[in-house]
C-alpha cells in the first residue's frame, strides 16, 4: 500500500493530522481536493471535488507518486502539498482560485515532508521523517518559496500541531525508551526544546519491545501545549512563552457510571488528545499486547475508551468505555471502536448521535458539515451529515479505491 494510505488509514494514531493555523479567518473558498491515482500507478492529480459527490469539478494538476500529505494556507489562497520517501524534498504550491500549478519549491534533503502553515506567508516544512540520521526543518516565504531558514533535529515525532508562536512537535529519542520532550520550531526558524522528565516515550517492537506514544495537543490561544502519558494517569502542561512545564495527576470525575471505564485500560501505550476548547481535551488510545510468534490468534488491541479531562480541576471523565480512535470533525468529536460503530459527541461531552453500531468504521476526512466514512463490513462509503447523523450519500466503495481527501476544515485526529 502506498504511504498515503497508510497515513490516511492507520489505526494508530501515533501521527498527527494538523489544521491550518488556528483562529484564521479564510477569505478565499477553498474546495475539497482528492488525490485521484492514474492507471498502473502513473499520472496522479490532486482534484477539486463536489463535496457531496465527490466527483471531479476540473481535469486537476498532475502531482507526484509518492506524496505524503497537504495543506491549505490560512487564508485559504495556496495549498501546498509535499513529497514522500521517494526522492528528494520538494513542496508543490497550488493556486486555489484557478487549480494550477503555481511553482514547485525544492527544499534540498530527502523527503518525506510534512508541511505546517504558520501564516498566509510563511509555511513551515519537516523532512526526513523514518530516515536515518538527523532530521530537517525549514521556514519558506510564500508565496515565492524562498527558504529563509534551515535548521536539524533529531528524534521521532510523535505529534505535531501549529500554534501562533510556531509549531510544536512531540519527540521520542531515535531508538530506546526515554523521557519526550517538545520542540517548538518558530517563525524564525528557531528551535526551543523543553524536556518532559516525567513521561516516558518511544521504545521498541518485536517480542521483547516496549513501545510509549504519549499524546500531545495545544491551546493556540493560550500558548500552552498538553502532553498526556501512555501508560500513567499523567499530564504535562507546558507553557510555550516561558518554557516551565508542571505536572498533574488525572482523577476520576463525572458520574459513577460514566466514569468506571477511568479505572481499567491505564497500561495503555497509545494515547491520542484533542483540545476541545474552554480547557476541555478529549483523549483516547489502546493498548496493544505483543505480538507471539507461533499463536494462531494474536491478542487483541485494548481500548482507553474516549474520555473527557477538565484542565480546570484535571478531572477525567469516561464518555464510552470502547472506541480507541476519534476525530474532530466540526463541533462534533467523532469516537470509534470495533464494537461501538461511530459515536458523535459535542465538544463538551454531550452525545449527539451514533451510527454503525457493531461495525469497523474508518473516517477518511471531513469538509464543512460533511464526514466521509466508510463501514468496512458492506464496504460503503457514506457521506455524513455531522449535524444530524444522517447518510447523505453512500456508495459501495472496495479498499483500494478509498479517496484520499484534503479540506481546510478537515478531521483532525490529533497529535
Amino acid at each position: 500500500m502506498r504511504l498515503l494510505a497508510v497515513l490516511v488509514l492507520a489505526v494508530a494514531p501515533a501521527a498527527a493530522v494538523v489544521a491550518s493555523a488556528p483562529g484564521a479567518s479564510q477569505s478565499v473558498q477553498t474546495p475539497l481536493v482528492r488525490l485521484v491515482e492514474g492507471a498502473d500507478g502513473h499520472g496522479d492529480r490532486l482534484v477539486p471535488v463536489d463535496p457531496r459527490t465527490l466527483r471531479p469539478l476540473s481535469p486537476g494538476v498532475p502531482t507526484f507518486l509518492d506524496g505524503f500529505g497537504g495543506e491549505f494556507s490560512p487564508d485559504g489562497r495556496l495549498f501546498a502539498y509535499g513529497n514522500g520517501f521517494d526522492g528528494r524534498a520538494v513542496v508543490e504550491l497550488i493556486d486555489v482560485e484557478s487549480w494550477s500549478r503555481r511553482s514547485r519549491v525544492k527544499l534540498g534533503g530527502d523527503g518525506p515532508v510534512a508541511l505546517f502553515w504558520a501564516a498566509p506567508d510563511r509555511l513551515i516544512a519537516a523532512a526526513g521523517e523514518g530516515s536515518a540520521g538527523p532530521r530537517r526543518l525549514y521556514v519558506v516565504a510564500m508565496p515565492g518559496g524562498q527558504v529563509l531558514t534551515r535548521r536539524t533535529f533529531r528524534g521521532r515525532t510523535l505529534g505535531a500541531a501549529m500554534t501562533p508562536l510556531g509549531l510544536v512537535m512531540l519527540m521520542a529519542a531515535e531508538r530506546g525508551i526515554g523521557p519526550a520532550r517538545i520542540v517548538l520550531a518558530g517563525l524564525d526558524g528557531s528551535l526551543r526544546t523543553f524536556p518532559l522528565a516525567s513521561i516516558r516515550a518511544g521504545g521498541g517492537f518485536g517480542r521483547a519491545g516496549r513501545y510509549r506514544a504519549p499524546a500531545l495537543t495545544v491551546d493556540p490561544e493560550g500558548g500552552l501545549a498538553y502532553v498526556f502519558a501512555a501508560g500513567p494517569m499523567l499530564a504535562a502542561r507546558i507553557d510555550l512563552t516561558s518554557g516551565s512545564v508542571d505536572y498533574h495527576r488525572l482523577r476520576a470525575g463525572g458520574s459513577a457510571s460514566r466514569a468506571t471505564a477511568a479505572k481499567g485500560s491505564v497500561a495503555a501505550w497509545w494515547r491520542t488528545a484533542i483540545w476541545l476548547g474552554d480547557g476541555r481535551i478529549a483523549l483516547t488510545g489502546h493498548y496493544e499486547p505483543p505480538f507471539r510468534p507461533g499463536r494462531r490468534r494474536q491478542p487483541t488491541i485494548r481500548p482507553f475508551g474516549v474520555r473527557l479531562v477538565d484542565t480546570r480541576d484535571w478531572t477525567i471523565q469516561a464518555l464510552h468505555p470502547d472506541p480507541f480512535l476519534m476525530y474532530l470533525a466540526g463541533d462534533r468529536l467523532l469516537a470509534l471502536g470495533t464494537r461501538t460503530g461511530m459515536l458523535a459527541f459535542d465538544t463538551r461531552g454531550r452525545p449527539a448521535f451514533t451510527r454503525f453500531r457493531g461495525a469497523d468504521v474508518s473516517v477518511l476526512g471531513s469538509h464543512g458539515r460533511l464526514a466521509y466514512v466508510w463501514v468496512r463490513p458492506n464496504r460503503r462509503l457514506h457521506v455524513l451529515d455531522l449535524q444530524s447523523g444522517r447518510s447523505l450519500r453512500s456508495e459501495r466503495v472496495g479498499p483500494g479505491r478509498l479517496p484520499f481527501l484534503f479540506s481546510a476544515t478537515g478531521a483532525d485526529s490529533g497529535g
